[in-house]
């Protein structure tokens, strides 16, 4: 999902679902129509709706400007049995494989130590722990990351990698970093502040769903087309948008996928009607993220639709929303094959 995003007017009942499910007041039913603010399901809040503190302010997340902590922690160093007891008499309670953490709890014997690990409570000896020290990453450039090995993606043969990066779960504010290739090293090309889905993250793995829930997914995802006002010069595949332009949330063949529909004034819900969206400021330009959808997997339907990088930084519906400036250097750069990491810093990072 991504950013906030205005969708097309929507009935009084499904708005008031959608803002009941987001844990939000609801609008009056004679409220205006919801703008688009970001996308995932392509719906921007009413301006009553949206946090006391949006829209982001310009400045990037504190946190994002500091060095996480250096973190250590006991592991096994070989395959070893947990016991009962302090002793290779005492009863085995399990192997632990090679490289397992374990947590002491204080107790000692001798040279056995008792430890919890693998929802086990036992004694190991001594001699097959060490400790494990954890170098800090620099939050405030991924890229650097990149080149120590210490995100937990592998981008493969991508020349181009951007992290929508927010400091902790239920957080709609993000860092996004753009960073490329050169040579055999990556650098920051330039970094700008963030909004993705009012609700923040979900866990790695876990789909974002429907998106009157306000969740973006988390993960790595290919970027191969965008859509707009007019191409601006990028080498995505590119659709100027009409007035029958529409993305489709509704279950089906067409689920997560760009249609025409067969009027221009036909409203479907949750389908976003794009050009209406893109007249009202968000779509101007916009890039497809391509979460639940070829070519990274294979439609799964529910998992999740409509998930965008656009213009307009305000919580959004699980979409990440960007400067419009930005965001025209990002669609004018942007080659087939690009990625973007999103999600929370403790699970992007080693």
């Amino acid at each position: 999902m991504h950013l906030i995003k205005r969708r097309p007017t929507l009935s009084a009942a499904a708005l008031a679902l959608g803002i009941i499910a987001a844990g939000l007041t609801a609008a009056p039913a004679s409220a205006a129509p919801l703008v688009p603010a970001s996308t995932t399901a392509g719906i921007t809040l009413p301006a009553q709706g949206a946090p006391a503190s949006s829209p982001l302010s310009t400045a990037l997340p504190a946190a994002a400007q500091k060095t996480t902590k250096k973190t250590t922690r006991i592991v096994t160093t070989a395959n070893l049995n947990i016991r009962t007891g302090a002793g290779t008499q005492h009863r085995s309670l399990g192997v632990l494989k090679k490289g397992t953490t374990v947590v002491p709890t204080g107790k000692l014997s001798g040279s056995w130590r008792q430890v919890k690990a693998a929802g086990k409570t036992g004694w190991v000896h001594s001699r097959y722990l060490r400790t494990v020290t954890t170098q800090p990453v620099r939050f405030a450039n991924p890229c650097t990351a990149l080149n120590q090995k210490k995100v937990r993606y592998n981008p493969g043969n991508a020349k181009r990698v951007s992290f929508a990066i927010a400091e902790s779960y239920g957080s709609y504010r993000a860092a996004f970093t753009n960073c490329v290739k050169s040579g055999k090293t990556w650098k920051k090309e330039w970094q700008t502040a963030a909004t993705v889905g009012l609700r923040g993250f979900k866990k790695p793995g876990v789909p974002s769903g429907h998106t009157v829930n306000r969740w973006s997914p988390q993960g790595m995802f290919s970027v191969t087309e965008a859509f707009g006002s007019g191409n601006p010069g990028t080498k995505l595949s590119y659709r100027k948008l009409n007035p029958r332009s529409r993305w489709s949330g509704t279950a089906g063949s067409s689920y997560n996928k760009y249609y025409l529909d067969k009027s221009a004034s036909h409203r479907r819900w949750p389908d976003e009607n794009l050009y209406r969206i893109m007249k009202a400021g968000d779509y101007r330009q916009a890039v497809v993220i391509n979460y639940n959808r070829p070519p990274d997997t294979r439609i799964k339907q529910g998992a999740g639709f409509a998930i965008f990088l656009h213009t307009h930084v305000v919580p959004t519906w699980g979409c990440i929303a960007i400067g419009y400036g930005p965001l025209v250097k990002y669609v004018k750069n942007a080659r087939q094959g690009d990625q973007i990491i999103m999600g929370v810093r403790r699970d992007i990072f080693r």
